[in-house]
């Protein structure tokens, strides 16, 4: 008992330190699973078995297949309905609650920083991940092709509002006086709500590739980096900590002193 309640303790420590960076990689699995599930019409264990399959690791391939435990061969057409349910609540939540925050901020007097800035919060955020995992379990304990149309339904919905939003900014900014002003705020809701809603749920599903890409293509290195982030703090009058070594002062004796250890060829 004792052991057990130890290695818990390890496992929440570990949670609390390094959580979203795993539950990152996890949100991404599960979303490009649920859309590879979709897509296919098969189950997410039946996507990650081919997957296994095809990478040569046939263990892990029979063990979501063939040994596959109990929860995973569950179905249930009404515990899919219970799970799309809670999707549109996240969802919901992800447009709510940022507008809520800004309002209690309001209420205390805090001077808040709109609108726009909360839902801001909504990118790299763990309520979008979590969206994806819900959205797998649907795809796992019932028939995909079910939330086909729902998917559908949705990615049409999410255009139509982004289109209208647009429209009415283009038609507010040639027409100011064309409707009232809160009328206009309400709009720019809509338009941030939309724009941000929809930015958060593709970050969450292609984060990790997006920051391996973005490594991979880099055309700056951090050494260079460093020394050009603290030029600029030089050239702002921010003074180093004492006893710190300046990377600009690193750089510059570099050459010096590699060129006082070459050895010049004579001719």
């Amino acid at each position: 008992m004792k052991v057990a309640l130890s290695l818990l303790e390890k496992m929440l420590n570990f949670w609390k330190q390094d959580g979203d960076g795993l539950y990152e990689w996890f949100g991404a699995v599960a979303a490009m699973s649920a859309l590879a599930s979709v897509a296919s019409k098969t189950h997410p264990t039946e996507v990650g078995a081919t997957v296994s399959s095809f990478v040569g690791l046939e263990a892990v391939s029979r063990w979501l297949t063939v040994d596959a435990p109990p929860i995973l061969m569950f179905r249930s057409i009404f515990w899919q309905n219970v799970f799309m349910a809670v999707v549109v609540v996240v969802v919901v939540a992800m447009v709510v609650l940022p507008v809520l925050r800004e309002e209690r901020n309001e209420e205390r007097g805090v001077c808040g920083l709109g609108v726009e800035y909360e839902m801001k919060g909504l990118l790299w955020s763990r309520v979008a991940r979590t969206l994806w995992v819900v959205f797998a379990i649907c795809c796992q304990v019932g028939p995909p092709e079910r939330l086909v149309g729902a998917l559908y339904a949705l990615a049409v919905l999410a255009v139509v509002l982004l289109v209208t939003a647009f429209v009415w900014r283009v038609v507010l900014e040639r027409f100011p006086d064309m409707v009232s002003a809160s009328m206009s705020v309400c709009l720019s809701v809509v338009w941030t709500s939309a724009a941000f809603l929809f930015l958060a749920v593709l970050n969450a599903a292609f984060s990790p590739l997006i920051r391996i890409v973005s490594w991979l293509f880099s055309s700056e290195s951090d050494f260079h980096r460093e020394v050009r982030e603290q030029i600029i703090e030089n050239r702002s009058g921010v003074e180093l900590p004492s006893g710190a070594v300046s990377l600009v002062e690193e750089v510059v004796s570099r050459p010096t002193e590699g060129y006082s250890q070459a050895r010049v060829p004579r001719f």
